[in-house]
Parts: structure tokens; C-alpha cells; sequence
């Protein structure tokens, strides 16, 4: 199986309404495609999924300064000697409503307030769940 990307699809075969599905699959990008170190480097800080000269597969931050490339592991610190990466795919995004994220950063907030060294946390969930609230309530005067 290949995975491949499905808006380039869609739009190729917009291209092609009376042409060949099938040449439209075959030519749509593989993603999550192993890319070797040879063939290209990701930006300058960007943390990726590499393939070490260990074939074990990790975290990992690429650096460099236009002469010397590095790459450091996410889990260890140490640098690795990388063989393949690929780019990171989109973080997980629920259908958490507005509603649900600031019940659930205020219950946060409520537990946070039980330690006394986790004050600062609590600071900054207060100040994110009155942007939500304000953001909502600004959203209910839009719509009525």
C-alpha cells in the first residue's frame, strides 16, 4: 500500500475530467515518504522522524549552519547519525468544542491551584481560558 496525498488527487483529477484515473493516482505524491539525507535536508531546527545507521527509527532536531548539518536526538541529546527523514505529520486535532476546551482547562486550572509551586501555570490557564470565553462570548454577539 501507498499512501498517497488525496488533494493533489482531487485536483488532478479536476485536471482530467475525461482522462485516465489511474495516471492520476500513479502520479499523485507518496506521503510519508522516507527522503535520504542525500537527496535533501529538512529546515534548519526542524524536528523530524529519522532512520538511523541503526535502522531504528526516532525523534529528531536538525540543525545547521549553512556548513555543518547535525542531527540531535529528541529522546537522548546526543547527536545521530541519520540515514532517512521524513517530515512530521499534523499534530491530532479533535472535535473539542469551545465549550469542552474551557471546561477542561478550568478543572486544569482547579488542579493546579492545589500546588502551591504550579501558580504560574495556573496564571497562564486563567489568562487562556478567559481569551476562549471572551473569543465565544464575541463569537454568540456575532451571531444574534
Amino acid at each position: 500500500m501507498r499512501p498517497i496525498d488525496a488533494d493533489y488527487l482531487i485536483n488532478s483529477l479536476k485536471l482530467y475530467p475525461h482522462g485516465s484515473v489511474i495516471g492520476a493516482i500513479e502520479q499523485a505524491p507518496t506521503i510519508f515518504k522516507w527522503i535520504p539525507v542525500e537527496d535533501g535536508l529538512p529546515n534548519h531546527d526542524e524536528i523530524c522522524l529519522v532512520s538511523d545507521k541503526y535502522n531504528e527509527v526516532t525523534m529528531a532536531r536538525f540543525w545547521t549552519d549553512g556548513k555543518i548539518n547535525s542531527w540531535i536526538s529528541m529522546n537522548t541529546g546526543h547527536y545521530v547519525f541519520v540515514k532517512a527523514w521524513m517530515h512530521l505529520p499534523d499534530p491530532y486535532m479533535s472535535n473539542l468544542t469551545k465549550e469542552d476546551a474551557v471546561e477542561w482547562l478550568t478543572n486544569l486550572r482547579e488542579d493546579c491551584g492545589k500546588y502551591q509551586d504550579m501558580w504560574h501555570y495556573a496564571e497562564a490557564l486563567d489568562q487562556i481560558i478567559e481569551l476562549l470565553s471572551t473569543d465565544r462570548e464575541r463569537e454568540n454577539d456575532e451571531t444574534d
